[in-house]
């Protein structure tokens, strides 16, 4: 069954005036850049930053429960790139929160599609040395702070059922919203794309609680903790990598968007992280 994206849930969210704390937001395709607006009931102001003489980056951006929320949407996928904006978004703007929201793999042992999960930590896989014809992985994960995680795992565990119901009025081919899970698990993260099931179970090898799998998370999370900034990374599963991506995507990929970005609204709505 093809996923519709039906008429919005009443209320939508209203804009306000006079925010004053800059939340950055990452996007990584378009989908998860679109699906941003479709929570907010006014057209968001389209503005420019300039990088450089022959850079530019174009954002959006919306007020809403006394934050400035800027949202970017990521020239190419990859943590090198993440890494990259994130550090100039940081620079240019001193947020109080840099946030990712979209769309992953979920392992399927421990996932469901549909399921979003908020990454408590992430790394990039790829990171070790090969020696006598096998790879050797060295991680450097970043860990999301003890005080977040414990803030974020009181509020999915009170709030999950909410969070899923209203999220899935949206969407008509979602019909279990009780059966969906918010993960708060180890993420990791690579510069390819996995559609995969022998490389998900050598992964498992290597971190047997991982949950999910995507592109950018890394470089969002290495960058923000570099310059001592909050991250927090939200994604909906929209596959499990195990060579069906492309059928199971087209089910789940505007769902795991707009259920990310939802999620992150409510965070800052209720002030889980404490940023006021």
């Amino acid at each position: 069954m093809m996923l519709h994206l039906t008429q919005q849930a009443e209320p939508r969210i209203d804009n306000e005036k006079n925010a004053s704390k800059i939340i950055v937001v990452l996007c990584a395709v378009e989908d998860e850049y679109t699906q941003f607006s479709c929570l907010f009931s006014s057209k968001s102001e389209e503005k420019t930053l300039f990088i450089s003489e022959t850079s530019t980056q174009t954002y959006s951006e919306y007020q809403y429960c006394g934050f400035s929320i800027k949202i970017f949407m990521l020239a190419h996928m990859c943590p090198v790139p993440a890494a990259t904006l994130t550090s100039l978004l940081i620079k240019e703007f001193n947020p109080s929160l840099v946030a990712m929201v979209g769309i992953c793999a979920g392992r399927k042992e421990k996932t469901n599609l549909g399921d979003i999960i908020i990454a408590q930590q992430t790394h990039d896989f790829t990171e070790g040395r090969y020696k006598d014809n096998e790879f050797r992985p060295r991680p450097h994960p970043i860990q999301m702070t003890q005080s977040d995680l414990s803030n974020l795992k009181r509020y999915v565990s009170t709030h999950r059922s909410e969070i899923m119901m209203d999220v899935t009025r949206n969407f008509e081919s979602i019909n279990n919203p009780r059966e969906l899970q918010i993960h708060i698990k180890p993420m990791m993260c690579s510069a390819m794309v996995v559609d995969s099931s022998k490389v998900c179970e050598r992964l498992e090898n290597w971190q047997s609680d991982y949950h999910g799998l995507e592109m950018e998370s890394y470089g969002v999370a290495y960058a923000s903790y570099f310059f001592n900034c909050k991250w927090l990374v939200i994604k909906g599963v929209q596959d499990c990598a195990s060579g069906t991506k492309s059928d199971e995507e087209t089910k789940f990929k505007k769902f795991g968007a707009y259920a990310s970005t939802y999620l992150l609204l409510k965070i800052l709505e209720n002030d889980i992280l404490n940023l006021k």
